[in-house]
């Protein structure tokens, strides 16, 4: 909200050049705008150098991404996961998707482009203005803050500029001729033949046609390839309930914690648990934690790889419980995989005094 407010302050700034007609209206509004936070501000003073977010690879594709993600969602193209695991290879799995992406790339920004030239033929053309700043302005705010606070940018924090995308959208399609498509009926004031739509109309019919057919593939993908399906916590939290009485849990994301909480999945006293956010929560403290486990310390070992391209990329937790436990079983769902593993090593007993990533579920 606070980047709408920034947003529509530039609107004022610039519209009717209000700053010379009536600037000390204009830096009332923003100084109001200023006062509704200050309650929040006061209460999260204390969070702002924490960090908000992941770091994400290829700055240049944050904004186009956004917007991309606006239009097709999360399962039309490269997966949330392959572009974050991408790394110094993000161009490279961009360019394996790149037909499809292309395609609704070009069909979107032929759509906007209808949308904007309708807006600005309008009587008032200050909501053509509008909505360009709204749709650009949150967005691109957001990037400059990831350069001057600890947060990282992410598509949800500008979803504010949704709304303005899709009415451009769709000021686009409905200013496109489709009655002239129709055969007209036979009366004294219609002709047999409709008038045939011009060369820009058909590239905007055309757009909105392959517009249609992607998204209709990424509803398709969502429900159908696993590689977009959203995490099924839920299953997870269902086959918690077997998990034997004596077992460790160990989970690369801590995240899971809490939805597993919310669906009532029952976890063990203790657990180790990566959280990326925090030094002694990192995957080499927790593994080191875990080499010092004691002999009694469980009979099992479960592992919960729950989003490991944001919290544990190397697979660090894995590739210890691989090399010095016996693997038992896989189990896997959408965006989730259970490992369980019988330990056939002993540690050392200072595991209970030095265990900072070792947290009593009922303080995580």
């Amino acid at each position: 909200m606070a980047l709408l407010m920034l947003s529509f302050g530039l609107f004022l700034l610039i519209k009717d050049r209000t700053i010379t007609k009536r600037a000390w209206a204009w830096g009332l509004t923003q100084i109001v705008a200023s006062l509704i936070f200050s309650y929040w501000m006061l209460l999260t003073i204390h969070t702002l150098e924490n960090p908000a977010g992941n770091a994400k690879p290829g700055f240049l594709f944050w904004v186009p991404y956004a917007y991309y993600s606006f239009v097709a969602g999360f399962s039309f193209g490269p997966s949330t996961q392959e572009l974050a695991s991408a790394g110094r290879n993000l161009v490279n799995i961009v360019l394996t998707h790149a037909i499809p992406v292309l395609l609704l790339a070009v069909a979107t920004m032929t759509l906007i482009a209808f949308g904007v030239a309708k807006a600005l033929r309008s009587r008032d053309k200050s909501a053509a203005l509008w909505l360009l700043i709204w749709l650009v302005g949150p967005v691109l705010l957001s990037v400059i803050a990831t350069f001057i606070s600890n947060v990282q940018f992410n598509v949800r924090y500008v979803i504010i500029s949704f709304p303005p995308l899709m009415i451009l959208l769709a000021l686009g399609i409905a200013t496109l001729p489709w009655s002239s498509l129709r055969r007209s009926r036979p009366d004294a004031q219609a002709s047999l033949d409709p008038v045939k739509p011009g060369t820009a109309s058909l590239a905007g019919m055309a757009a909105t046609v392959v517009l249609t057919a992607c998204l209709s593939i990424a509803t398709i993908n969502l429900y159908t390839v696993p590689g977009y399906a959203k995490t099924d916590s839920r299953a997870l939290a269902r086959f918690l309930r077997t998990m034997p009485p004596n077992a460790l849990l160990a989970t690369d994301n801590n995240r899971v914690i809490k939805m597993l909480k919310h669906y009532g999945g029952p976890l063990p006293e203790l657990k180790l648990q990566v959280d990326y956010r925090t030094e002694d929560m990192s995957p080499e403290r927790v593994v080191a934690n875990m080499r010092r486990l004691p002999a009694n310390a469980g009979d099992e070992i479960w592992l919960i790889e729950y989003r490991s391209w944001e919290a544990d990329p190397n697979h660090l937790l894995r590739a210890e419980l691989d090399r010095d436990s016996k693997p038992l079983a896989v189990h896997t769902w959408p965006g989730v995989t259970v490992r369980r593993y019988r330990p056939t090593w002993i540690g050392g007993s200072a595991w209970r005094e030095a265990r900072p990533s070792l947290v009593p579920v009922n303080q995580s």
